[in-house]
């Protein structure tokens, strides 16, 4: 999980880099936007966390791409990839069974900026998640939140 937690600081890093890196108000301000769920998701992984990683962890084994230089529509193609990944990344997590519960609340944001990305990369069909490839039978978090209905 300490990559996860790594990835996740890195993320508002790059999130907040970006926003200050674009000249596009509409993506300064989804940028900003993410950088805020990133952090509350570092948050929520730290709660569940017998001990946080070193600073020095972080760096080493957080992703990172700089945005300094980087077009506008390369960084949401950056951005999209690292969403991807986090997805899976994230559902992997629930497959195990641990922490579910948070898991869905993160992989749920990541799910949205991916979408985001998408739309500002002007892709107007976004695959649903069961076309995502694994996703298919699986509970969403309403129904995990309420398991009666």
């Amino acid at each position: 999980m300490e990559h996860l937690f790594s990835n996740e600081c890195m993320a508002v890093i790059q999130y907040t880099e970006a926003a200050d890196v674009t000249t596009n108000k509409e993506l300064k301000k989804e940028f900003l936007e993410h950088a805020k769920d990133e952090e509350s998701h570092s948050m929520l992984l730290a709660s569940v966390m017998d001990k946080l990683p070193s600073s020095e962890y972080v760096q080493k084994h957080g992703k990172y791409s700089s945005p300094i230089g980087k077009t506008d529509e390369q960084l949401i193609k950056d951005f999209n990839e690292a969403e991807t990944d986090a997805i899976k990344e994230y559902w992997d997590y629930i497959k195990e069974g641990k922490h579910v519960k948070i898991f869905w609340i993160i992989l749920d944001d990541e799910i949205r900026h991916q979408r985001d990305m998408a739309r500002l990369l002007g892709i107007t069909k976004v695959l649903n998640n069961s076309v995502l490839g694994c996703f298919e039978n699986v509970p969403t978090f309403e129904q995990l939140k309420n398991p009666e209905t």
